[in-house]
């Protein structure tokens, strides 16, 4: 394990002043994006719960911005290795479906016992992210469309900020300091209080995938099926108020 930790995953470096610039490339991607489709929505149909299915379609536009920022001094052919990408192998195969199988039952142990402390001290919650309660309300075709992007788009973008990007600037502290700082922020930024352990957990194993295989691609695919397990879940539950 400490093998795993010390190692530096991305073939090729990105310099400290690259890494703030793709990541001011992604928030700022992000956050024009989320103003612009807010403003439409509330300025056309008054549905302000649309806001936060067109802030998923913005986090299209913050990977948009790191990749841009990132190739602007990137040699041709070179970008996959800043990115930390390589050809997927069967051994990636394997970490990402131990990743996710720990996933499923670790986060769930997790969060239950979060949950009985937050009752015990009196903390109010959400029982669900705002997210999936959206979901619920969306019409059939939005709702493929938010599919596509909460497991296809969301991944993509948020391992190639959270992974790479801010892990690549916290590295130099250290890399038990980097990985814990950074599961920390992925959880944080969920604003998610009764998934918070769980989110947390999920940056730790996440991170610890991709140092294990030096494969962006894993944390993605292990991030890919917690997503789709969600969104699983939404249908279900539109099926049963449906049928029932």
């Amino acid at each position: 394990m400490k093998s795993c930790i010390d190692r530096i995953p991305w073939r090729c470096r990105v310099s400290w002043l690259e890494s703030l610039g793709s990541l001011l490339g992604g928030v700022v991607g992000y956050t024009l994006a989320v103003f612009l489709a807010g403003w439409w929505t509330v300025r056309r149909s008054g549905d302000v719960r649309m806001i936060t299915f067109l802030s998923l379609a913005a986090q299209l536009a913050a990977l948009v911005g790191i990749c841009c920022a990132l190739r602007g001094r990137t040699p041709r052919g070179r970008l996959a290795a800043k990115l930390g990408l390589r050809r997927l192998r069967c051994r990636d195969f394997r970490v990402a479906g131990c990743g996710f199988v720990l996933l499923l039952f670790g986060t769930t142990l997790v969060t239950n016992f979060w949950q009985l402390l937050l009752e015990r001290w009196k903390i109010a919650y959400e029982a669900e992210q705002e997210v999936l309660l959206f979901a619920l309300d969306l019409p059939g075709p939005q709702l493929m469309i938010f599919a596509v992007l909460v497991v296809l788009v969301v991944p993509c973008s948020e391992e190639l900020f959270f992974r790479r990007m801010v892990y690549g600037l916290l590295r130099p502290a250290g890399g038990w300091c980097a990985l814990l700082l950074t599961a920390l922020l992925f959880s944080a930024v969920h604003f998610f209080l009764l998934g918070l352990p769980g989110l947390f957990l999920m940056g730790v194993v996440f991170q610890l995938g991709y140092l294990r295989t030096r494969n962006l691609a894993v944390p993605v695919m292990m991030h890919s099926l917690v997503n789709l397990m969600a969104v699983l879940g939404v249908l279900f539950r539109r099926w049963c108020e449906i049928t029932f």
